[in-house]
């Protein structure tokens, strides 16, 4: 009986120690699982922090694309881009996302390449002109006038000067120009009130050419075509009519500054005698041009 004991008592030594080996194994195996998974992620630290700081992370190349108003440096620098710039630290969503809070910017569409280069492209609102010689209030097309704190770092080369209309025509001028192209926009110099003797609602467009063009808030889509006009317009510092009913561009032979609105004292406000009737002393302007075919075309 003794020696039957001696044997169980033995058996279950043995099991209780291959118990303790196989956990301590066990043990060890979870611990050296431990030390290669804090190794690989030290590792890993280190490798995305030697490439983030490293040149091959940079951009390679930044353009811009689609702007007029701002220029490439200052679209680079509302979306805190440049030459040391982390390419992977910089999703096109969030480029996109910071310069879309801008007001004169309408959608920003963004690609990238594998060459580490970044492509922006602008797409900038349609501002009609800026108000008064004031250029903290621009009339933004589809928005009518937005005011800012600063003067906005944009080309005011490209960006008429609008006269003293009241909100009525301020309204009209947004809703017309909705219908204008941009790079039309950006031939004018000044939009001006101006006045007939059966309109008074009129506008008149200084390009920057010197030429004059007087036309309805209804007739200011009409400008689309100035470019084609252009290329057979003869004579320098022309002054032009916009005839909405029939879609005609008439060359005036009026003094055509006469019917301006100038917002001054009531003595130096024209008078109807002195606004012009262009009903009556205008022909169209293909008319006029085959009357004087021995002047030298113009553009």
């Amino acid at each position: 009986m003794e020696k039957k004991a001696k044997v169980e008592l033995s058996q279950e030594n043995e099991v209780e120690k291959r118990y303790l080996s196989h956990a301590e194994k066990k043990k060890k195996r979870r611990t050296q699982r431990k030390i290669i998974k804090i190794v690989f992620f030290i590792s890993l630290i280190l490798l995305v922090w030697a490439y983030l700081t490293s040149d091959i992370s940079k951009v390679k190349s930044l353009v811009v694309t689609g702007n007029n108003l701002y220029s490439d440096e200052k679209i680079l620098e509302m979306s805190h881009l440049d030459y040391d710039s982390s390419f992977i630290l910089n999703p096109g969503f969030l480029i996109a996302h910071k310069l879309e809070k801008d007001p004169l910017i309408n959608k920003v569409t963004v690609s990238k390449n594998l060459q580490n280069g970044i492509v922006i492209h602008v797409d900038e609102e349609k501002i009609v002109g800026y108000l008064n010689n004031d250029k903290k209030q621009l009339l933004i097309a589809g928005s009518q006038i937005v005011e800012f704190d600063e003067w906005p770092m944009i080309d005011y080369t490209k960006t008429p000067v609008i006269g003293k209309f009241t909100d009525e025509q301020y309204k009209a001028l947004d809703e017309a120009f909705s219908e204008v192209d941009k790079e039309i926009i950006f031939m004018i110099s000044e939009i001006e009130p101006y006045k007939t003797s059966y309109d008074p609602n009129m506008a008149q467009l200084i390009m920057t050419d010197g030429n004059r063009i007087s036309t309805s808030m209804e007739g200011i889509n009409l400008i689309n075509r100035y470019k084609e006009v252009l290329k057979s317009l003869q004579g320098s510092h022309v002054c032009l009519y916009l005839e909405e009913i029939s879609g005609t561009i008439f060359k005036e032979t009026d003094d055509c500054k006469a019917g301006l609105v100038i917002p001054s004292t009531p003595q130096d406000t024209p008078s109807e005698e002195e606004t012009p009737n262009v009903s009556g002393d205008e022909q169209p302007l293909e008319d006029d041009l085959n009357q004087n075919n021995g002047e030298e075309p113009t553009e």
